[in-house]
């Protein structure tokens, strides 16, 4: 599989749009350093245009995105959005969904925070290979990411306002 093909919704005037969705985020899930990720997925129009730049973030080659139970919402748009299927890790770190061994995925989450790793070691225990984790919003950099993860925030969380990640 390949990435997903670049969204309407982002091409346009990429930065003017990464800054609109920050305002966004901001307006309806940022108090302080904290995120609401509900906000975040109840809105039909904010969670279209994070599906969007998560996609285009995923490198070509991807098996399968795999995200926490938590982040639901988030990893189903970046599967329907880019076309891979996905698997999803529960609060007991047992994983919901089909994972082979040697398949390429690419980890997604609402927010890195020290604990993020985590989720990414229940994957890795099924002997699959994780090529990039895509953060919405960056609270913390993950700890303990394996080596060979490249990390990607799409935003950063500073000072309570949201500032441009490593979208690459």
């Amino acid at each position: 599989m390949t990435a997903a093909h670049a969204d309407p919704a982002t091409t346009l005037f990429p930065l003017a749009r990464a800054d609109e969705l920050a305002r966004d985020i901001e307006a309806v899930a940022i108090s302080g350093d904290h995120v609401d990720r509900n906000p975040l997925w109840t809105r039909p129009g904010i969670l279209r245009r994070i599906a969007a730049r998560a996609a285009e973030a995923m490198p070509a080659g991807v098996d399968r995105v795999v995200g926490h139970e938590q982040d639901l919402a988030l990893v189903t748009a970046v599967s329907l959005h880019s076309g891979v299927p996905f698997a999803v890790v529960d609060g007991d770190l047992e994983i919901r969904g089909e994972l082979y061994p040697a398949e390429t995925v690419v980890a997604v989450r609402t927010c890195s925070t020290s604990d993020s790793a985590r989720m990414l070691k229940a994957a890795l225990q099924r002997q699959v290979h994780v090529a990039k984790m895509v953060t919405v919003v960056e609270v913390e950099p993950p700890a303990d990411l394996p080596s060979e993860t490249d990390h990607c925030p799409l935003f950063r969380l500073r000072d309570g306002r949201l500032h441009p990640g490593d979208e690459r």
